[in-house]
């Protein structure tokens, strides 16, 4: 499966997951949607082939020789917590994900998530567009998605993208039964949808600095 996605910078990246990062996205959707009973499992997910998630990730550890060969001298110690920590450490963190399913010309965004602590960086939007551009050069027509009436956030950030509200799920969150609302965005294969997203792609780039300005879609 070809990625169809756009390359990131400043030491983050995006991939498609495989099932060796079922481990990392399964412990990150624990704490993502620790009160969510409604989350979808990569798990459940990774089975299918028109389901799949696009990680965010990026390094948090540099391998320094010095600072790892002073920390085992000190140490003395083979496979201790301290190498572990190390080996673990210098590695992609998965800083969020989002998965979709793609049914012919129809995509559904199942899940969505990006760590507490790495939020107000753009890299929700980064996600989405990520999302929309591969199932744009896949040959989707619509992506559809629900959320929490209360996450105005979120809905605002749809709403740029041209998703618009199309229907109600009533109690749809099992933990406090708040209400879903189903969003779409349709005709996102016409040049006027892929036009807004170009200009919303080189204005993301331009703030946050996480992609390259782009000329077209391809």
């Amino acid at each position: 499966m070809k990625n169809f996605l756009l390359d990131t910078k400043n030491s983050y990246k995006v991939k498609i997951a495989t099932k060796d990062d079922s481990n990392e996205i399964t412990k990150l959707e624990e704490i993502i949607f620790s009160d969510d009973s409604n989350s979808v499992s990569f798990i459940n997910e990774i089975k299918y082939e028109n389901k799949y998630h696009i990680l965010l990730v990026r390094k948090i550890f540099e391998r320094n020789n010095f600072i790892i060969n002073l920390i085992k001298n000190l140490l003395k110690l083979r496979n201790s917590f301290s190498t572990k920590f190390i080996n673990s450490q210098n590695s992609d963190f998965i800083s969020g994900f989002i998965g979709i399913w793609f049914y012919e010309e129809e995509s559904y965004i199942s899940t969505f998530g990006v760590r507490e602590f790495e939020r107000g960086k753009g890299l929700g939007e980064l996600l989405l567009i990520q999302a929309l551009y591969h199932v744009i050069c896949k040959g989707g027509k619509s992506m559809s998605l629900e959320v929490r009436k209360s996450n105005f956030q979120a809905i605002d950030l749809y709403k740029k993208y041209g998703f618009h509200k199309v229907g109600m799920r009533k109690f749809y969150y099992s933990n406090d039964n708040e209400d879903a609302i189903i969003m779409t965005a349709n005709d996102i294969d016409s040049e006027e949808y892929k036009n807004r997203i170009l200009y919303l792609i080189n204005l993301h780039s331009e703030k946050w600095n996480l992609l390259d300005k782009i000329e077209s879609l391809k």
